[in-house]
């Protein structure tokens, strides 16, 4: 016997360019805003983004553009976890 069954279905489609990043890695700096800690030359630096796409266990950012601050990059070493995470923190590791 030949059974069909009849569903309908609806595609969504989009694309998104940035950085995919644990959600755990997502933090506010003292100034308000969104950004990931980064570990570069043994100091903890802050690097601001913007979310693109939200999922349950990792986020799609991009790097922000703001004068005098750092950009994220290809290859940087984000913190996932930690804590009195700030800006300028020195760490050994």
């Amino acid at each position: 016997m030949l059974y069909l069954r009849k569903n309908d279905a609806k595609i969504v489609q989009a694309s998104y360019t940035g950085f995919k990043i644990n959600t755990s890695s997502l933090h506010l700096d003292d100034k308000g805003r969104t950004g990931v800690y980064v570990l570069s030359a043994h100091r903890i630096v802050f690097k601001q983004v913007d979310i693109l796409y939200t999922a349950e266990d990792f986020l799609i950012v991009k790097s922000v553009s703001v004068s005098g601050d750092f950009q994220l990059n290809s290859g940087d070493e984000i913190i996932t976890n930690g804590k009195n995470l700030y800006d300028g923190k020195i760490v050994n590791q």
